[in-house]
């Protein structure tokens, strides 16, 4: 990877410090690994391992490059997988307050409009869309954090899912599985979280658990949704 400019470089140097930081104690190859991936994610500006390998530039045939990484991330252990996870988690809560930290929940959506033979396809409706439309594709549950000084959001959990895989019970479920790991993580350093929801979250099933649990949220309600307010429907 050529360095052209001490802006590119900088960049470059930014990237491998971060991973290094998130992939401390596990084996040399997945730190490579982790370089590459993430390297190869911001360069490219997509997630498909061809594009991935053309921004590593190795001095060998792209075929390789995309096997070596295939290979490896398909190899990965879960253990290795949970590590980068915590190393992740202890370096981003730096950037968020110290008692409680703004989350905001809304789901999006991976469009695989063209794909027939990827596994557990399911139809979703297109958010990128102008117009409403159903493709192939998959779901995806995520919860973002704001920081007080960075412009751009924290992740704090993401997960692709599919309505027609074989352990899929329900988006509630799914949402409800995020919730739960995003409060656990913030807990263990001392943080509770404020979840921020738009209108497709306005149900009892979320009120109760989250009024049960002592956790704080805003909701933006549905038109249809009335409140007991003094003993009047409002």
């Amino acid at each position: 990877m050529t360095n052209y400019t001490t802006e590119t470089y900088q960049t470059k140097r930014d990237i491998l410090n971060f991973c290094n930081k998130i992939s401390e104690g596990i084996f040399k190859p997945i730190k490579k690994l982790t370089q590459d991936i993430v390297y190869g994610l911001l360069s490219s500006k997509s997630c498909l391992i061809t594009d991935i390998s053309r921004e590593l530039k190795e001095e060998i045939k792209l075929s390789n490059t995309v096997d070596r990484l295939s290979n490896r991330l398909a190899n990965i252990e879960r253990e290795e997988i949970n590590k980068i996870k915590d190393n992740y988690y202890k370096e981003v809560m730096k950037y968020l307050p110290e008692c409680y930290v703004i989350v905001l929940n809304d789901d999006t959506d991976l469009n695989k409009e063209y794909s027939r033979k990827l596994e557990d396809l399911c139809v979703i409706r297109d958010a990128s869309s102008q117009v409403e439309r159903y493709v192939n594709g998959y779901k995806v549950c995520e919860y973002v954090a704001l920081s007080e000084k960075q412009k751009t959001p924290i992740s704090l959990y993401s997960k692709i899912y599919s309505t027609v895989s074989d352990n899929f019970k329900s988006e509630n479920d799914e949402t409800i599985q995020g919730e739960n790991e995003v409060i656990r993580v913030l807990k263990d350093y001392g943080k509770r979280p404020i979840f921020i929801r738009d209108r497709g979250y306005d149900a009892n099933e979320y009120f109760v658990k989250d009024i049960k649990e002592d956790n704080k949220f805003v909701t933006r309600l549905k038109g249809n949704r009335y409140l007991l307010f003094k003993g009047k429907k409002r």
